[in-house]
């Protein structure tokens, strides 16, 4: 009994004005000691009395009456029926008991943190289990499951026409082929997205400190880009707008190919750059033309072909 004797010592050391408290801590002990007697020898490991000690302090808060839960003793002072004098007379005897409240105070404020940290640990173990769902998920993401071409309907929402050619970084159609496999898959076969777009030919990449090797390759690169948006735009109609302020008329010769399908050209540039349309093939769908020519002549703001418009 003398490892009991000490436990109990140590449950009731706490300070409590309380004088029912050791008592419970001691009832409460002895139904502990009954149940691991058997198993430790009515021994209790240091861990184990910490935490029933805290249990016990806890329930003991819990069950006992606080001081604000029964009728002021005050009341006629608090309802006004008292005196000056009388409240005078009894100064002391508030003070104590506004500290007796105060002690129910921390006891609530100690319940308080303990919830807000039990609630901190259960938020960050809920996060954990969040990510690792989510890094499986990812694996086979919901979005994957729809049909193309809802996919592809959802696509024509995420960004507004037209799109530049020669921004393949994050404009358009070509910002989609970058999150996955599937997506690109889908945005390289829908013919729709690719239909209207931005054909700006103002810089020949003189103006970049890069050797006549590189500006061939970039210049290479930039045209095999617009023949892959003509591809991948189908037999669908096509809004084009054409910038063109740079002495090479060879984007021009490539987009004359496809001349056929425009149902809107809106074209800025050099005069003489037009050149290449001389031998250009008719333009049946052409309902919209905007031109702003420079170095001859200036003419028409959204002129309309007659026979379209009708």
């Amino acid at each position: 009994m003398g490892a009991n004797t000490y436990s109990a010592d140590r449950l009731t050391s706490e300070k409590s004005d309380d004088p029912a408290y050791p008592a419970y801590v001691l009832g409460k002990l002895n139904e502990a000691f009954q149940t691991v007697d058997s198993i430790h020898g009515g021994r209790l490991g240091t861990g184990c009395l910490r935490r029933l000690r805290l249990e016990l302090r806890n329930e003991w808060r819990t069950r006992r009456q606080r001081t604000c839960d029964k009728p002021s003793p005050y009341q006629p002072l608090l309802d006004g029926q008292a005196s000056r004098q009388e409240i005078e007379d009894k100064r002391s005897e508030l003070k104590a008991f506004v500290e007796t409240v105060r002690k129910d105070l921390y006891d609530a404020e100690s319940r308080v943190e303990h919830l807000r940290a039990a609630l901190a640990a259960a938020e960050l173990d809920r996060d954990k289990v969040l990510d690792f769902m989510n890094v499986h998920t990812r694996l086979n993401p919901p979005i994957h499951q729809l049909p193309p071409e809802i996919l592809a309907l959802i696509f024509s929402f995420t960004f507004n026409p037209p799109f530049r050619v020669f921004d393949s970084r994050a404009s358009g159609p070509w910002l989609l082929g970058k999150v996955c496999s599937t997506w690109r898959k889908v945005a390289w076969e829908t013919p729709t997205l690719w239909k209207s777009f931005v054909l700006c030919c103002d810089s020949d990449g003189t103006d970049l400190d890069l050797d006549q090797a590189l500006l061939e390759l970039a210049d290479t690169f930039r045209k095999d880009l617009l023949r892959q948006v003509l591809t991948r735009s189908g037999q669908t109609p096509l809004t084009v707008v054409l910038e063109t302020y740079r002495n090479d008329v060879t984007y021009i010769q490539i987009l004359t190919q496809h001349l056929p399908r425009v149902a809107e050209l809106r074209v800025s540039g050099r005069l003489t750059n037009f050149s290449a349309f001389g031998d250009a093939p008719p333009m049946p769908l052409l309902a919209k033309l905007n031109m702003s020519v420079h170095g001859g002549f200036a003419q028409s703001d959204d002129e309309e072909d007659p026979e379209a418009s009708s």
